[in-house]
C-alpha cells in the first residue's frame, strides 16, 4: 500500500513538472501587442529585459563588478561597447579581463572602470566574449552574438530595381523590419492581407504595418485571398457568385484603404485548389473583378495573376503551373492581368546545381512568349531553407544564383521566401528573432553590386563556369561560379579584382583565383566582356528565333538575308573592346526594322498567322533587341536623345488606342506599355542632376528602344483597326432600290467612330438623276472615300411608235414600244383589255384603241388611236331601200353615188329637202318616174340625220335583247354594213362615227 502511494505521488510530481514546462513554454511564446502596436512574445520581453539589465557578474567580499552591455545586438555601428565597473575595489591585482571577438582576445588588468570596445570589422555574426580571471582561473565568462550590418549604400538608379522578400504583416515587428530593410537595400515586401484576419480584428494589424512600409518607400505586394474554410464555405475557394461578391467586397475594402499598394496577387498558389475548368472560370472572374475595382478607384496598383507552384510528387493533385497559366489565358486573364507570376523551389542536389530552377524559368519564359509575350513575369517565391551554418552557406549561395538566373530568363521581379523564419521552418534570410543569416549579407552585397546595373548576358569562358556580365556604372562587372560542387574552377588572377559572395576581397596569393559554387564578383576587367556577352547573347537568341519561326520566316522575302547580316556584325564584334556609337545606333535601327517588316508582311497577307503569333515573334525580337540596347549603352558618349519625339509618338499611339477602346487592342497595348516604361526611365535619368558613367548610354539607348517599340505598336494598332474596318465596313444605302421616277437619297451608314468631311458634313445626298457622288469621311483617324452610285432613276416614259395619239387608221397597225426598263404593255380595244397582246402582233380589228406602256419606274405613255376601214362607198339599192349611206351626206351629194340617171327629190314628212340639208334614215327618195326608195343612213336609228348617243344606246339595247328594232332601225344599226346580225362591231362603228363624224 505504501509503495502504491509512493508511485502515485511520483506520477503526480512528473505530471506537475510536465504541466509547468508546458505552461512556461506557452507563456514565453504567447504573442501580445505592446502599447506601440508591436507584436512580441513574453519570451522576447524577458530576453530584452535581460539584455538591457545591469548585470552583476561577480560578487566577492571585497568588491563587486557590474557589466553594462550595449543594445541592440543588431547594429550598424562598427564599435560595440561594454562597460565594466568595480565597486568597493581594494586589491584586484590578481584579476584580469579578457575580451574580444571569437578567439582573438585582448587582456587587461581589472580596474575600477573599464570600457571594452569590440571592433566589428567584418559584417555578419560576431561572437563577443568577456572573461574575468582570477589568476589563471576564469571566474566569469560572458558571450554574446552581435550582428554587424554595414548600411546599404545607395546605388545609381537603384530606385528602379525590382526585388523583394516575402513576410507576414500579421506577425511583423515593423520597426525591426524597416531597419533591416534599410540595411539590406530591399525594395519590395510581399505578404498576405488575409480576409480572416480582417474579419476577426479589422484592419488593426495591417494599419500598423502597410502604411509605414509605404511611407518608407517600400513597395508592397498584397496577397488577396487564402484557402480559409471560414471565408469561402468549406471548400476554401470561390465557387459561386455569392463567394465572388464576398471576395470582391473584401478586395475593395483593402484597395480603397491602401490605394498606394504596388500590386495585388490574386490568391497564393491557386492551382492547389482551383483545379477544374469551372474553378478556372471563377479565378479569372476574381482577377477581372479586382482589376475593375482598381480602375474604378483610379489606382495604379498592378494585378498579378498566377502565383502558381508546380506539383512536387506524382501524387500531388495541384495543377501544373503552365497548365494553369494556359487555362486562365484562354479565358481572358492575359488581357486583364498586368503581371503573371509563379513560384519555384529547386530541391536538386548541389551536383545538379540549379537544373530544375533553370528548366522551369525557361519553360515559363517560353510560355509567356507563346501567349504573345510583352507581359511581365514575376517569380514571387523562391529560396531554400537553412537551419544551421552549413545550410546557411548553401542558402546564401543558391539565392544569389537564383537572382541572377532569373535575370537571364527575363524575370522582372524575383522575391525570396522569406524575410525571416516562421512556423518552425528556416526559410528566412533572418531568424525568427530577426538575427540576419548569411543570405541576408549575401543579398545586400548582391544588391550593392547589381542595383542600377544593366544585365548583359552570359558567356562561356571555361567549361563548368557560369559567367554573367553586367554593366555597372559604365564598367563591366562579372558574377561567376562553378556549376558543379565537385569542380573548382581556376582563373589566372590577372587584370581584375575579386570579392566573395559577402563582398570580402579575395587576395591574389598564388596568381590563381579558385572559384567554387559560391559566386564571386570580378571588377576592373576588360570592356571586351561587354562585346562577348552582347555577341553571344544575340547570336543564341537569333538562333532560337530562326528555329522557332522557321516556317514563317521562309515565306518572307529578304528577311533571312537581313538576319544573316545582323548576325555577321554580332559575330565580328566579339573580340572588340570598343565600338563607334553611330555604328551601334545604325545596327540597332536596322535590327528593329525586322519587326516593322513582319507587320508589313502580315498586312500584305504574306505572313498568315494569328495576332498572338505575330506578337510572339515581335516579343522574341524585342528580347534580342535588349542586346542592341546594351550595345548602344556601352558605346554611346553623345547625349542627344529625341525624348520629345518619342513622347509624341507614345501619346499618339496611346490616343489611337483610347479612341478605339471599343476594339480590344491587346498586343499593341502591351508593347506600348513596354515602350512607355523605357521612355519614362530615359526621361527620369536625363533629368537627374547626378552624373554616372552609364548615364549617357542609358538615356540614349532606352529612348531609342522606346521609339522603335512604339513604332511597332503604332503599326500593330493599324492592323487591328484595318481588321475592324474591313469586318465592319461603312456602307451606302439608298432610299429606293428599285427603278423609280422620283429622287433617290443615298445614306452613308457611319457610326460614332466616323464623320463626313465634305457635303456640309452630312451623311446623306439626294440624287435628282442618275450619277455618282463621292462621300469623304474620317474614320478612326483615317481618311476614306465612299462612292454612292444611283442608276435606278428613270424619268423617261416609254416610247411608242407605229401609231400616233388621236389618229384614225384605215389599215392595220403594228406598234413598237421601247424602254430599257419596260415593265408592261396594255392594249385596250373599245375599252377592253386585250389579253396576251405582244407588240409583235399586227392590230387589225376596227375599233377604238388605247395602248398604255408602263416602265418599272412608273412612267406611263398612252397612245389612243382608231382603226376605221374605208366604208363601201357604193349605195346598196335593194328593193325599195337605199342602204350604206354615210351620215352627214347632203341631199345634193347623194346623187353622186346613186345608180339612177333620173331626177329625184328627197322628202321628209312629205316635205322636200333642200340641197344642203343632210339626209336621215327614213327619208324618201322619189324618182321622177315616181318610184320611191327609203334612205337608210348607217347608225342613224332615230332618223334625226345624225349619229349620236341615242342611236348608240338603241343599238346596245338591241344587242342585249332589251329592245326590238324595227326593220328600218335594224338596217340603220348595221353600221359596218356587213349585212349580218347586229353585233358589237356595229356598236363600235356607231361609237367611232360619233367620235369621228365623216366630213362631207
Amino acid at each position: 500500500m505504501k509503495k502504491n502511494k509512493k508511485n502515485k505521488r511520483k506520477k503526480i510530481s512528473i505530471f506537475l513538472v510536465v504541466l509547468i514546462v508546458i505552461l512556461v513554454y506557452f507563456l514565453i511564446n504567447v504573442k501580445i501587442i505592446t502599447n506601440e502596436g508591436k507584436i512580441i512574445t513574453i519570451g522576447e520581453i524577458i530576453k530584452t529585459n535581460i539584455n538591457n539589465a545591469k548585470n552583476t557578474i561577480l560578487e566577492k567580499d571585497d568588491f563587486e563588478v557590474i557589466l553594462n552591455i550595449q543594445t541592440p545586438y543588431i547594429t550598424s555601428n562598427q564599435k560595440y561597447i561594454a562597460n565594466l565597473k568595480v565597486n568597493d575595489i581594494s586589491d584586484v591585482e590578481d584579476y584580469k579581463v579578457m575580451w574580444g571577438i571569437g578567439e582573438d582576445l585582448d587582456t587587461i588588468t581589472l580596474s575600477e572602470e573599464l570600457e571594452l570596445s569590440f571592433d566589428l570589422s567584418i559584417e555578419g555574426k560576431n561572437t563577443c566574449i568577456i572573461k574575468v580571471l582570477e589568476g589563471d582561473n576564469v571566474i566569469y565568462d560572458w558571450e554574446k552574438d552581435i550582428y554587424y550590418i554595414k548600411p546599404y549604400e545607395k546605388q545609381f538608379l537603384d530606385e528602379f530595381e525590382l526585388h523583394g522578400v516575402s513576410d507576414y504583416f500579421m506577425w511583423m515587428d515593423i520597426d525591426k523590419e524597416n531597419e533591416l530593410f534599410e540595411y539590406l537595400g530591399e525594395k519590395i515586401i510581399r505578404s498576405d492581407i488575409r480576409e480572416t484576419t480582417i474579419e476577426e480584428s479589422g484592419y488593426t494589424l495591417f494599419d500598423r504595418t502597410i502604411p509605414k512600409m509605404i511611407e518608407n518607400n517600400y513597395k508592397v505586394i498584397g496577397i488577396l485571398g487564402s484557402f480559409s474554410s471560414d471565408f469561402f464555405k468549406k471548400d476554401g475557394k470561390v465557387t459561386c457568385q455569392e463567394d465572388l461578391d464576398k471576395f470582391l467586397e473584401y478586395a475593395e475594402g483593402i484597395i480603397t484603404r491602401y490605394p498606394d499598394i504596388y500590386a495585388y496577387e490574386i490568391i497564393n498558389e491557386p492551382n492547389i485548389v482551383y483545379t477544374t475548368e469551372e474553378d478556372i472560370q471563377w479565378y479569372v472572374k476574381m482577377v477581372r473583378g479586382v482589376k475593375d475595382i482598381i480602375n474604378k478607384n483610379n489606382s495604379k496598383s498592378l494585378v498579378i495573376a498566377g502565383a502558381t507552384v508546380n506539383p512536387t510528387t506524382e501524387e500531388d493533385t495541384r495543377m501544373p503551373s503552365i497548365e494553369f497559366l494556359s487555362k486562365i489565358t484562354e479565358i481572358g486573364a492575359y488581357n486583364v492581368a498586368d503581371v503573371y507570376s509563379f513560384h519555384l523551389y529547386d530541391f536538386s542536389t548541389v551536383n545538379e546545381l540549379n537544373k530544375i530552377f533553370e528548366k522551369s524559368n525557361k519553360e515559363h519564359k517560353e510560355f509567356m512568349n507563346n501567349i504573345g509575350g510583352f507581359q511581365k513575369l514575376y517569380l514571387t517565391e523562391m529560396g531554400i531553407e537553412a537551419k544551421d551554418d552549413d545550410t546557411e552557406e548553401k542558402q546564401a549561395m543558391k539565392i544569389i544564383q537564383q537572382e541572377i538566373i532569373a535575370k537571364e530568363y527575363n524575370i522582372a521581379l524575383p522575391i525570396v521566401f522569406s524575410f525571416r523564419d516562421t512556423g518552425g521552418r528556416s526559410w528566412g534570410i533572418n531568424t525568427g528573432s530577426y538575427e540576419p543569416k548569411k543570405a541576408f549579407y549575401a543579398l545586400k552585397n548582391y544588391y550593392e553590386n547589381t542595383n542600377g546595373a544593366e544585365y548583359i548576358g552570359k558567356i562561356n569562358v571555361q567549361d563548368g563556369l557560369d559567367f554573367y556580365v553586367f554593366n555597372k556604372d559604365g564598367k563591366p562587372k562579372i558574377i561567376a561560379w562553378s556549376n558543379h560542387s565537385g569542380k573548382t574552377i581556376e582563373l589566372d588572377y590577372i587584370d581584375f579584382t575579386a570579392r566573395d559572395i559577402y563582398g570580402n576581397k579575395i587576395e591574389n596569393i598564388d596568381g590563381k583565383l579558385q572559384i567554387t559554387t559560391s559566386p564571386v564578383y570580378l571588377d576592373d576587367i576588360s570592356s571586351n566582356y561587354y562585346y562577348q556577352a552582347i555577341s553571344n547573347t544575340t547570336l543564341e537568341k537569333f538562333s532560337e528565333f530562326e528555329q522557332k519561326f522557321s516556317n514563317e520566316i521562309s515565306k518572307i522575302d529578304g528577311i533571312s538575308e537581313s538576319i544573316d547580316e545582323l548576325k555577321q556584325y554580332m559575330l565580328n564584334i566579339k573580340n572588340k573592346t570598343n565600338e563607334d556609337e553611330n555604328v551601334a545606333k545604325q545596327q540597332m535601327e536596322k535590327f528593329f526594322k525586322l519587326g516593322n517588316k513582319l507587320i508589313e508582311e502580315y498586312k500584305k497577307g504574306t505572313l498568315d498567322v494569328e495576332y498572338v503569333k505575330l506578337s510572339s515573334m515581335l516579343d522574341m525580337l524585342n528580347d534580342i533587341g535588349n542586346s542592341y540596347e546594351d550595345l548602344v549603352t556601352v558605346t554611346c558618349i553623345t547625349r542627344n536623345p529625341d525624348l520629345s519625339g518619342t513622347k509624341n509618338l507614345i501619346d499618339e499611339v496611346d490616343k489611337t488606342i483610347e479612341n478605339n477602346n471599343d476594339i480590344e487592342i491587346i498586343y499593341p497595348s502591351k508593347i506600348l506599355e513596354f515602350a512607355s516604361e523605357l521612355y519614362e526611365k530615359s526621361e527620369y535619368i536625363n533629368n537627374l542632376e547626378e552624373e554616372n558613367d552609364i548615364k549617357t548610354g542609358l538615356i540614349v539607348s532606352k529612348d531609342l528602344h522606346a521609339k522603335y517599340l512604339v513604332q511597332w505598336a503604332k503599326e500593330f494598332v493599324e492592323l487591328y483597326i484595318d481588321e475592324y474596318i474591313n469586318s465592319n465596313p461603312v456602307t451606302v444605302t439608298y432610299s429606293v432600290s428599285e427603278i423609280t421616277n422620283k429622287e433617290v437619297t443615298a445614306t452613308l451608314n457611319i457610326g460614332p467612330d466616323s464623320h463626313v468631311t465634305n457635303n456640309n458634313n452630312k451623311n446623306t445626298y439626294t440624287f435628282q438623276e442618275n450619277g455618282e457622288y463621292i462621300f469623304e469621311y474620317e474614320r478612326r483617324g483615317r481618311n476614306f472615300q465612299a462612292k454612292a452610285t444611283v442608276n435606278n432613276i428613270d424619268k423617261a416614259p416609254p416610247k411608242i411608235t407605229g401609231a400616233e395619239d388621236g389618229q384614225v387608221y384605215n389599215q392595220s397597225v403594228k406598234l413598237k414600244i421601247t424602254d430599257q426598263n419596260l415593265e408592261k404593255i396594255e392594249l385596250y380595244l373599245n375599252g377592253t383589255l386585250q389579253e396576251n397582246y405582244t407588240q409583235t402582233q399586227n392590230i387589225t380589228q376596227e375599233g377604238f384603241y388605247e395602248v398604255k406602256a408602263t416602265d418599272k419606274a412608273g412612267n406611263i405613255t398612252t397612245v389612243s388611236f382608231d382603226i376605221i376601214y374605208r366604208e363601201e362607198e357604193d349605195y346598196d339599192v335593194t328593193k325599195d331601200k337605199i342602204c350604206n349611206i354615210t351620215v352627214n351626206t347632203t341631199a345634193e351629194k347623194i346623187s353622186e353615188k346613186l345608180p339612177f340617171e333620173e331626177k329625184y327629190t328627197i322628202l321628209r314628212n312629205e316635205k322636200e329637202l333642200q340641197n344642203g340639208e343632210k339626209v336621215a334614215t327614213g327619208d324618201i327618195l322619189k324618182l321622177a318616174s315616181g318610184r320611191q326608195y327609203t334612205l337608210i343612213v348607217k347608225g342613224d336609228l332615230n332618223s334625226d340625220g345624225t349619229v349620236n348617243i341615242v342611236d348608240l344606246v338603241r343599238t346596245q339595247n338591241a344587242i342585249l335583247k332589251r329592245r326590238q328594232l324595227t326593220e328600218i332601225e335594224e338596217l340603220a344599226a348595221d353600221a359596218n354594213y356587213d349585212k349580218e346580225q347586229i353585233t358589237i362591231k356595229d356598236l363600235v362603228r356607231i361609237q367611232m362615227t360619233i367620235l369621228n363624224p365623216p366630213k362631207m
